[in-house]
């Protein structure tokens, strides 16, 4: 499974409220379109980090940013291929 079709499953696993994989998507806001909360963003920050063996640095966590999907992605993505 790819990095991003996992980290959207992650998201809906996580998420309040009846999204959809196709709900996921670059321009949505995890807290304003899918239905999370604070509580769950800090959750899912902490899955991500141990599913994909990476750790968010307080440069990497933009509060105006975070709950931005393609925000998210990009960081996660950078941070993976940082580690190879």
């Amino acid at each position: 499974m790819d990095l991003e079709m996992k980290l959207k499953e992650m998201i809906i696993e996580k998420s309040f409220g009846d999204i959809q994989i196709d709900d996921v998507a670059f321009g949505k806001d995890l807290v304003n379109d899918l239905g999370y909360n604070s509580i769950a963003l800090i959750l899912i920050v902490i899955e991500i980090e141990e599913e994909f063996e990476i750790s968010l640095e307080t440069e990497d966590i933009n509060p105006n940013e975070l709950s931005n999907y393609e925000y998210l992605h990009g960081v996660i993505v950078r941070l993976v291929k940082e580690k190879v």
